[in-house]
């Protein structure tokens, strides 16, 4: 089983949960057993990666707004905000921001004040 590529989603470049110095843990002691199980880690911190979910399953074309396959039709004078609590609101809001732009009216998330997008 290979690890996914996060890199290869829609989503615009951004540095999404990673594990800090990757090569220098793979190269101490039994270094097989040890890249396998640092790309298991790899890969599962890739999917809880929301902001890069968030782009791959929402798009905005037009008036069209679609989630996870479900078209939307958007009233082209109505308002779009977006409300959110919770770890995973703040990489979730900030993809919809993007992915929105200038049809995203306003909204309001809660998170811990140590909540950041990742570095």
């Amino acid at each position: 089983m290979t690890a996914a590529d996060p890199t290869s989603a829609a989503a615009p470049p951004r540095s999404g949960p990673r594990i800090e110095l990757l090569e220098s843990l793979a190269d101490r002691g039994m270094s097989d057993a040890r890249r396998a199980a640092l790309r298991i880690a790899s890969a599962g911190l890739a999917a809880c990666d929301v902001y890069g979910a968030t782009h791959r399953v929402v798009s905005l074309e037009g008036d069209d707004l679609t989630i996870d396959g479900v078209r939307h039709r958007l009233d082209p004078a109505g308002r779009v905000l977006v409300i959110g609590a919770g770890k995973a609101s703040l990489g979730i809001a900030t993809a919809l921001e993007e992915i929105l732009a200038d049809r995203l009216t306003g909204g309001a998330i809660a998170v811990r004040l140590s909540s950041t997008l990742g570095s």
